[in-house]
């Protein structure tokens, strides 16, 4: 059973790549986003420098998962990666 914390987690992480992907279409939600570009390759890669908006609880989600992410990936198996994050965090 998965938990309504778990799920808003859950909804929160699909709905950003959504967006980039231009699967919805939010010209306002975009230009709050702000992308980290590290000067070296590094492991601890967060994807969105967060500032003070109502996007945060959103791009923190995502920036937890980020290392998951991928632009040829399945929702379905997307959504079971992050599930199966979830569960060995907790």
């Amino acid at each position: 059973m998965v938990s309504l914390e778990q799920r808003r987690f859950l909804l929160s992480c699909c709905f950003v790549p959504k967006l980039l992907s231009n699967q919805i279409d939010c010209r306002e939600i975009l230009l709050n986003l702000n992308f980290t570009v590290p000067r070296l390759n590094s492991r601890n890669y967060i994807m969105f420098y967060l500032l003070e908006a109502s996007t945060n609880k959103m791009l923190k989600c995502f920036n937890e998962v980020s290392h998951l992410f991928d632009f040829d990936i399945r929702k379905h198996i997307y959504k079971r990666k992050i599930l199966s994050y979830l569960n060995t965090v907790q």
